[in-house]
């Protein structure tokens, strides 16, 4: 009779949180598509900072000074809308669109850094930040 009473419990509960449930879904699901005003979305960028040792002197052969070079935006293709180089019969001009792969070039920043500071003192530090 126990084992009865124990099933017919465990029904009864889970039918009422299943409800609950429901009915406190249901304002999310009436309100879909517009925004909802306690929604926080955390940032998922990671932001990286490091010290960057810039040599400010005139001497650049010296030993301890060294050509860096730091690429901000890499070098890469991309496809863009061209109108085609041939005379288009179509009415519609999208008709005469054609897609053409171009190349970017990569931006780079190149500065001369000092690589032992205890040797050499005609340097500036500075934080770069970076996602």
């Amino acid at each position: 009779m126990r084992i009865y009473f124990f099933l017919f419990l465990f029904f009864f509960v889970s039918c009422f949180s299943s409800n609950y449930t429901s009915r406190n879904n249901s304002n999310l699901t009436k309100n879909r598509g517009k925004c909802q005003e306690n929604t926080h979305v955390p940032s998922t960028k990671e932001i990286f900072r490091r010290e960057i040792i810039e040599y400010t002197g005139n001497d650049y052969d010296h030993i301890f000074v060294s050509k860096v070079k730091d690429i901000l935006v890499p070098a890469r293709t991309k496809w863009v809308k061209k109108k085609a180089e041939r005379a288009c019969l179509s009415a519609d001009p999208n008709d005469c669109l054609v897609w053409c792969l171009i190349s970017t070039e990569e931006i780079a920043l190149e500065y001369y850094t000092v690589t032992d500071t205890s040797e050499l003192r005609e340097f500036k530090k500075y934080i770069k930040e970076e996602e």
